[in-house]
């Protein structure tokens, strides 16, 4: 609906704009990510029940959209974030890890 009636919604001033379903712009290259960010709007609010899928490019698709002047570049962004949380990922990973061979060394032992 966003798409084919751009033109008439872009014409408003909007007070809020809340986005349910807001996966549907998880990609800041699709049309529809690109047509929502162009609207003129004071408040922003994405609803969405579907967890972010360990992207840091959704993460700030999204967070841009709400607050595009506090996360406006992508590459800063991941600067900020990524490191910490993708060595924080691979640690819990090695510990997972670490966790499922003591398992089955005593598995072992046991037998």
């Amino acid at each position: 609906m966003v798409i084919t009636d751009f033109k008439y919604f872009n014409r408003i001033k909007w007070q809020y704009l809340v986005l349910d379903e807001a996966q549907a712009i998880k990609s800041s290259s699709s049309q529809r990510w690109k047509m929502l960010l162009e609207f003129r709007c004071r408040n922003r609010l994405l609803l969405s029940g579907t967890p972010i899928q360990n992207s840091m490019a959704e993460l700030w698709s999204l967070l841009h959209f709400v607050m595009p002047t506090l996360f406006d570049s992508h590459d800063e962004f991941n600067d900020w974030f990524s490191k910490d949380i993708e060595s924080s990922a691979e640690t819990k990973s090695q510990v997972d890890e670490s966790k499922s061979n003591d398992h089955d060394f005593n598995i072992f032992l046991k037998k």
